[in-house]
């Protein structure tokens, strides 16, 4: 990769992926807040946000030091990667499982409303 494209990809992680963390945090907290889950679930974008926010510095010190090896800082990137996907799994299901007991309850509260009426 030459140098401009180091710098350019550099740009693209602070000015593009860096605000768009914190845009999907607060959007995965505030479904999961909506779809009325544990409210120990709300933190897990949180910490989704914070593995990417681990990764993306990590990438950017890599593409500053380049051509020099930073060992330690790819595979705390790779490590900080792997969790942020981990969680990512986590919090899609979590999202699931919300949508379906949301889903339930509808299912529920309209049955007993048609009981009702009979």
């Amino acid at each position: 990769m030459e140098e401009k494209d180091r710098v350019q990809y550099g740009w693209a992680i602070l000015f593009f992926d860096m605000p768009y963390l914190m845009a999907y945090a607060c959007f995965f907290s505030g479904l999961l807040f909506r779809l009325k889950t544990n409210q120990r679930n709300l933190a897990i974008p949180f910490l989704v946000a914070l593995f990417d926010f681990f990764e993306n510095s990590a990438i950017l010190h890599l593409l500053s030091i380049f051509p020099e090896e930073g060992k330690l800082t790819a595979i705390l990137a790779s490590i900080s990667s792997t969790a942020k996907w981990i969680l990512v799994i986590v919090l899609l299901i979590l999202v699931f499982l919300g949508f379906f007991k949301v889903l339930l309850a509808k299912k529920n509260d309209l049955g007993s409303t048609i009981k009702a009426k009979i």
